[in-house]
């Protein structure tokens, strides 16, 4: 065989290899969309509000979890990015709860405790105080489910 069949034969290896593990992922992820309650000034361009991007995890189908980001919008958008964890969803009832912590400290960075629905997320979230790791004050949030052209306006 010349080399120019053998580096062909492993590309093409390669290839439906990548292609296989990729659908696999894909089959146990599914995207669950972009909420946000974020405003943006039309004077000075600033933004103020959270926004969350989810995915569904299905690779254990007894106990589905949910995972994704929350931007922190207090001023620029997107924003401060968290990463969501101990993540807990119920699929029937919509009951959602989601934890981001800071990524180099660990301290609580906030939490929101509410439901999923059609139109977006609903419930109360609260901002992690930095020096105690404990969420001072709780607001009552509504964050809209956005289409992707709006996500493109507030998120990365």
């Amino acid at each position: 065989m010349e080399f120019t069949q053998v580096f062909a034969t492993v590309g093409i290896s390669a290839l439906i290899t990548s292609a296989a593990f990729a659908q696999e992922r894909q089959v146990h992820r599914q995207y669950l969309g972009a909420f946000s309650n974020v405003q943006i000034s039309a004077m000075s361009g600033d933004c103020g509000g959270v926004s969350v991007k989810l995915w569904l995890d299905t690779k254990d189908r007894a106990r589905p979890s949910v995972s994704g980001v929350l931007y922190d919008a207090s001023g620029t958008c997107p924003g401060k990015k968290y990463a969501l964890e101990e993540t807990q969803f119920d699929p029937q009832s919509g009951s959602l709860s989601l934890i981001a912590k800071d990524g180099q400290s660990g301290v609580l960075a906030a939490k929101f405790i509410g439901v999923m629905n059609t139109k977006g997320l609903h419930g109360n979230f609260g901002f992690g105080n930095q020096s105690t790791g404990e969420i001072d004050s709780w607001s009552e949030i509504d964050l809209r489910r956005l289409s992707a052209k709006e996500w493109a306006l507030v998120g990365e």
